[in-house]
């Protein structure tokens, strides 16, 4: 969608991050390559799906969950879509 939303505001003859500052979600690979690089969240992919398994096979083994809720912690990578000249990370 970022990617997206970055093609549709040039097309309109604006710049980014001069007019209009863009963030995506995920970090997808693309996300550092496009230009111009995009700011983004990256989530904890592979803590999530480990979560969701031990979650699922709680469940099969008849257990129960008590929480219904769970935060794992996610990184904001800043990039060139919102003015940075120089890519960075919040949680380095």
């Amino acid at each position: 969608m970022a990617l997206g939303s970055v093609k549709a505001i040039q097309d309109l003859g604006l710049s980014v991050p001069g007019d209009i500052a863009v963030a995506g979600f995920d970090n997808l690979k693309i996300a550092s390559i496009f230009n111009p690089h995009i700011t983004t969240i990256d989530q904890p992919k592979y803590e999530i799906g480990k979560k969701a398994t031990n979650l699922l096979l709680t469940l099969m083994k008849g257990g129960t969950i008590e929480k219904k809720k769970f935060v794992l912690e996610d990184e904001l990578i800043i990039r060139e879509s919102c003015g940075s000249k120089l890519e960075k990370s919040l949680n380095a």
